[in-house]
Formats: structure tokens, C-alpha cells, sequence
């Protein structure tokens, strides 16, 4: 029975490689061998790792065979808990975009592992599968589930601070997908004053991609969002302003709800108006300067205003429009 536990080269057991070749009768009759043997010898084959700490469990869910994964969790129903740390089977199934991953959830009872690489958890992949995928009505509904089996997954974050709210946050929405921010924000709101490890909160990230119905959504949802500023001391304008084309800058800089921010300096001293005139992006420059409480003399850290910075960076009829409008 020595040769039911040996390893090869990378640390599989013969339970592995039957589970990776879809041997469903294999993989029955080395669990049934591993049962002779008594009952917790059973468990320590199921749960052997090989070298990348991976169970025979993970490779049924890798190559999508229903039938072995009901086979190994039939034997062992908290066989979805190993890895303690690491990819859980889960998590590989969310990646796999199959439907095992609810397979995974009734047959432990939800008594399974949660966790991913890097710190993450399953709702961090399920959130970066819908962006990334062309099936995102089938992930919003994972999601919607994730959510129900454990809340708490919204509130965790990555190696590099992210929550689910900050990966929800990087791609542009499109209507009919939106549900996935409202969704992952209701389960955890505190998330939108939580800063990743870069000093970046979740509006800012909408920002440096251009998700305007992203952050029209924060600012509807907590209108003091506006006021969070990154580690260079900038607010979710000033991103918009550096990260996205100057059409869809003019679109935020004329929101109302914004007001009160246009005057807010970085770390630089520079506020929006500043950073838009040393790109010059002209929409966003017009769509600034049409609201008269925009400051044209506020200096930055170099003794620059947004009127001086004009004079280099802007046709000369807009710099007079400057000069002539206050």
C-alpha cells in the first residue's frame, strides 16, 4: 500500500494522476484502497498536496469533470478546505467559469475554502472574470451567490490592499453590468474610504480608467468620496484629468457634484485646471474655466498659476479668454 501514497517528480500521488486523466473508475478504486486501510488513512490520501500544494481535487476541478469532483467530495465533503492557504478548489472553479464552483458550495455543506493567490479570495477572481470576459451576466449572478454564502469576502483585501471594490472599480461598466459594483459596494460601503497599497481608494481607480457611471455611482452613494485624496495628495479630478482623453475629463469637470473639489491642490500645489493646461487638453480647460469658481491665480508648488501655465500651453485666444474672463 506504500505505492497508493508515493509521489513522483512533482509531488503527485496516483490519486492525482487518475483525477488529471479523468479516470473516474481510478480514482474510485484508489479511494476504496485508501478505505481499507481505514478511514483516516482515506482522509490523508484526499488531502495529500503535491508540490504546488494542490489536492487530486483541484485537477478534477481543473479539467471540468463533474463526475470526480462528486467522486472525492462523496469521500471527503471538507476536501474543498485544502489548502489551508493558497488556490482553493473554489477559487479555481470561479477561474474555470464552470458551474462546479456551486457544485463545490452544496456538497461541503459551505464548510470550504475561500482564499486565492496573493491574498485574494473568490470574489476578488469572480470580480476580474467579469470584467475580463464576454459571459458577465453569468458572473454577476456568481457574484450575487459569493456574496449570499459569505459577506465578509467584500471586506478582505490582496498583497497589495485591493478589495473586490477596487478590482470592480478598473474596468469601464456598461449598463446592463453595473449590478456588479452595486452589488460588491452595498456588501462591504466602507470599502470606498479604504486605500489600497499605492494610496489609491476605489474612485480613483474608476477614474484612471475612465468609468464615469462607476464614479457617478460613488459620488450618488457618498458625495464625501469626492474630497479622497491618493499619496500624491489627489483627488479622483486630478486622476481623470492625468489618466483619461480630454473629452470624457470635460464630462466630470462640469458635474455639479464636483464643485466643490475644483479648487483642491496635490501635493504640487496643482489643482485640475493646472494639470489640464500642462496637457493641453482643451475641452477639459473650457469645460474648467466655464464654472467661475474655478481660481485662475491659485500658485503651485513652483509659483506657477493656471494663468501662467496658459501662455506655453494653450492657443493665444484661449489664454485671453483667461485674461478677459477674470
Amino acid at each position: 500500500m506504500d505505492l497508493l501514497f508515493a509521489k513522483n517528480h512533482r509531488g503527485d500521488t496516483p490519486l492525482h494522476c487518475a483525477a488529471r486523466a479523468g479516470a473516474c473508475k481510478m480514482v474510485s478504486h484508489l479511494i476504496a484502497l485508501a478505505g481499507h486501510e481505514g478511514a483516516y488513512r482515506k482522509l490523508e490520501l484526499l488531502r495529500m498536496g503535491n508540490d504546488s500544494h494542490e489536492t487530486a481535487l483541484h485537477e478534477a476541478v481543473r479539467i471540468e469533470e463533474k463526475s470526480i469532483v462528486k467522486l472525492l467530495m462523496d469521500a471527503d465533503p471538507e476536501l474543498a478546505n485544502y489548502p489551508a492557504n493558497g488556490i482553493s478548489p473554489l477559487y479555481l472553479a470561479i477561474l474555470r467559469k464552470d458551474t462546479i464552483a456551486v457544485t463545490l458550495y452544496k456538497m461541503s455543506g459551505g464548510n470550504l475554502s475561500y482564499s486565492g493567490p496573493d491574498g485574494q479570495n473568490v470574489l476578488h477572481a469572480a470580480v476580474l472574470q467579469a470584467t475580463n470576459t464576454d459571459i458577465k451576466v453569468i458572473f454577476a449572478v456568481l457574484i450575487e451567490e459569493l456574496l449570499k454564502w459569505n459577506k465578509g469576502l467584500a471586506t478582505q483585501v490582496d498583497k497589495h490592499g485591493s478589495t473586490p471594490l477596487h478590482f470592480a472599480s478598473r474596468s469601464y461598466w456598461h449598463t446592463r453590468i453595473s449590478n456588479i459594483v452595486t452589488k460588491v459596494f452595498e456588501a462591504n460601503p466602507t470599502a470606498l474610504y479604504q486605500a489600497d497599497n499605492s494610496g489609491l481608494f476605489p474612485i480613483h481607480v474608476a477614474a484612471s480608467v475612465d468609468a464615469i457611471s462607476t464614479i457617478e455611482f460613488f459620488l450618488q452613494k457618498s458625495p464625501n468620496s469626492a474630497r479622497l485624496r491618493n499619496a500624491k495628495g489627489r483627488t479622483f479630478l486630478h486622476v481623470a484629468v492625468v489618466k483619461i482623453r480630454s473629452s470624457r475629463a470635460a464630462l466630470i469637470c462640469r458635474a455639479p457634484s464636483v464643485e466643490w473639489i475644483l479648487n483642491m491642490q496635490d501635493k504640487d500645489g496643482n489643482t485640475a485646471l493646472h494639470l489640464a493646461i500642462k496637457r493641453s487638453m482643451l475641452k477639459t480647460c473650457c469645460a474648467l474655466l466655464g464654472n467661475k469658481k474655478v481660481h485662475v491665480n491659485l500658485s503651485n508648488a513652483k509659483a506657477q498659476t493656471p494663468l501662467d501655465l496658459s501662455r506655453s500651453n494653450l492657443p493665444r485666444e484661449l489664454h485671453f479668454t483667461m485674461i478677459s474672463d477674470r
